[in-house]
C-alpha cells in the first residue's frame, strides 16, 4: 500500500500519511503555530523526493516528502499535481486563502479606430 511519508527536517521523525493534501495540513499546522501569515515558499531541493519550505526547513533541515511503503521505503517519486494538493493542504490549515484568479486583460490595439471604407462619390454619374 503507497502511502505519503514526510520528515520535516533532521530532528522529527518520519510520519505516514493517507495523502499529500494531509501531509500538507499536518506542516501547515506547524507553521500555524509558528504564526506565519503567508504561505512559504516550496522549492523542490530533490526532484520527487524532498522540498525546501521557506527558511525554516533548507539545506540539511529540509523536508523529505515521497511515496512509500510501509516500511518508509520508496515506491515512487511526487509530481506536480500532488504538490500542489501539499500545498492546498497547508493553506488549509494556515487558514490562508487560495490565490484570486486575476482576469488577463486584452493588451489595448494600437490600431488608429477609422470610419468603415465608402467608396469616392466623385467622377460617379447619376
Amino acid at each position: 500500500m503507497n502511502r505519503v511519508w514526510m520528515r520535516a527536517g533532521d530532528n522529527a521523525d518520519y510520519e505516514s500519511f493517507d495523502s499529500m493534501y494531509d501531509a500538507g495540513y499536518d506542516l501547515g499546522g506547524l507553521f500555524d503555530a509558528m504564526e506565519y501569515k503567508k504561505l512559504p515558499a516550496i522549492r523542490v531541493s530533490h526532484p520527487g523526493t524532498g522540498i525546501d519550505v521557506g527558511d525554516s526547513f533548507t539545506g540539511y533541515n529540509y523536508v523529505s516528502l515521497f511515496y512509500g511503503d510501509d516500511d518508509a521505503q520508496l515506491t515512487r517519486k511526487f509530481s506536480k499535481s500532488d504538490l500542489t494538493s501539499f500545498r492546498a493542504g497547508m493553506r488549509e490549515a494556515m487558514d490562508i486563502p487560495s490565490r484570486p484568479i486575476r482576469k488577463v486583460s486584452k493588451p489595448k490595439s494600437k490600431r488608429r479606430k477609422g470610419y468603415a471604407y465608402q467608396p469616392r462619390l466623385a467622377g460617379m454619374r447619376r
